[in-house]
Parts: structure tokens; C-alpha cells; sequence
């Protein structure tokens, strides 16, 4: 009896070891705000909430070079409120990309939609969260700025991108050509799919 008795006290301290060593080791990984507002140039910042968690994410600019050129190049990092603090959780490099904006599709959504420009084109890049992962849902990009409608009525926004662009005469202003078409991406409960390609005067039509 008092061998198990001893066992029971010896695997007992060495998971209060074991969990002390894995709390400080979670403490040292965490960071404040004040910290984040030092990691290179903050362009936006923005909470997240989603699943009863509360996120921060941060888009930040930063030199990079390139063939010995320096250019501004950003990146997207999603930090998890844990205990007094925030831990990293995600990390997105955007490359070259200009940051435009980002909103949760929802007040509280699991999914996070940024949008950037690049080129003469906007860049649509959703960012998920699933099972506690956080994972780039969908990620597209048209010269049009991407539209957003509930289209089945189901409480959850479809997205939709359209190809080709507007084309308008300067001296009179006069449109003289629209997008053609249109992706419409739903989701699924994990990512989004695209569902369907309409013509883009019947996008917003429910069929």
C-alpha cells in the first residue's frame, strides 16, 4: 500500500513539473500590445472574435530587398488573447501587396476577410477559424472590389468576384465596358467554394 501511495506522490509531482514547465514556457511566448506596436511599421490593427476567443491581428510594413532593391513589403500576424497577454498564432506574408482593409463577416465570425491591392488588381485573402486552427479560407483577386450578400438567406454572406473591368471614356464619361462575369463563393462550414459563375448583370439574382 504504501509503494502505490509512493508512485501516486512521485506522478503527481512530475506533472505539476511537467505543467508548471509548460505554463512558463507559454508565458515567455506571449507578447503585449505595446510589443506589437514595435514590430515594424503598424499599418492597421483590428480585434477578431470568434468561438469565445478574442484575437488581435496586426498588419504590419517592412523593408525588404530584392535583387538589392529595398521595397515595402507586409505581412499579417493574428495573436490570441491568452491570460494577461497575446500569443502568436498566425502569420500571413502579403509580399509587395497594399493593405486596403479587413472586417470580420459577421459580429462574431469565424471568418476574417482582408482585402489588398496589387498591380492594378484587389487581392481577397480570407482567413478561418476551425477546430482552434486558423487557416486562409480563400484567397482571390479581380480588378473589381469583391462584393458581399446574403444570397440564400441562410445568414451567412456569399462573396462575390467579378471579371473584367470598367472601362470608361475620360472626355465624356461615358461606360464603355462592364465586368462579365461573376464568381460566387459560398461557405461550406470550413472554407469557401466556389458555387456557381453567373453573368455579372444577374449576380444578385437567387436562383
Amino acid at each position: 500500500m504504501r509503494s502505490h501511495t509512493k508512485i501516486t506522490i512521485a506522478l503527481l509531482c512530475t506533472l505539476h513539473f511537467i505543467l508548471n514547465n509548460m505554463s512558463a514556457a507559454i508565458a515567455a511566448q506571449e507578447t503585449s500590445v505595446s510589443k506589437i506596436l514595435g514590430d515594424g511599421v503598424i499599418e492597421a490593427l483590428t480585434y477578431w472574435r470568434a468561438d469565445g476567443n478574442t484575437f488581435l491581428v496586426a498588419v504590419s510594413s517592412h523593408v525588404k530587398t530584392l535583387e538589392d532593391a529595398k521595397l515595402s513589403g507586409r505581412k499579417l500576424v493574428i495573436y490570441k488573447r491568452q491570460n494577461s497577454g497575446f500569443l502568436k498564432s498566425f502569420e500571413y506574408d502579403a509580399a509587395l501587396d497594399h493593405f486596403v482593409g479587413m472586417f470580420p463577416l459577421g459580429d462574431v465570425s469565424n471568418t476574417l476577410a482582408t482585402i489588398w491591392t496589387g498591380g492594378s488588381a484587389y487581392h481577397l485573402r480570407v482567413f478561418s477559424l476551425s477546430t482552434g486552427k486558423i487557416s486562409l479560407a480563400l484567397e482571390s483577386g479581380s480588378h473589381n472590389f469583391p462584393e458581399f450578400a446574403d444570397l440564400d438567406n441562410d445568414g451567412k454572406e456569399e462573396i462575390l468576384i467579378s471579371e473584367g473591368a470598367f472601362v470608361i471614356d475620360a472626355r465624356d464619361g461615358k461606360v464603355l465596358s462592364r465586368p462579365e462575369k461573376t464568381d460566387v463563393y459560398k461557405w461550406d462550414g470550413e472554407t469557401y467554394v466556389l458555387t456557381k459563375t453567373v453573368p455579372w448583370k444577374s449576380r444578385f439574382c437567387v436562383k
